[in-house]
């Protein structure tokens, strides 16, 4: 099994992850066809990383 079908369809969550490495982590994961939950309580994050 490879590394980009190991993610496709599973379901993720990421805490912190409208931060600038949490964000780049989402977008990584979509592309893989992840579910993708972000948690973040936006203390040091920003709710435009994850547009």
């Amino acid at each position: 099994m490879s590394s980009s079908t190991k993610w496709k369809d599973l379901n993720v969550l990421v805490t912190g992850g409208a931060s600038f490495i949490g964000s780049h982590l989402v977008y990584r994961l979509l592309e893989l066809g992840s579910n993708i939950t972000v948690v973040d309580n936006l203390s040091s994050g920003e709710l435009a990383n994850l547009s």
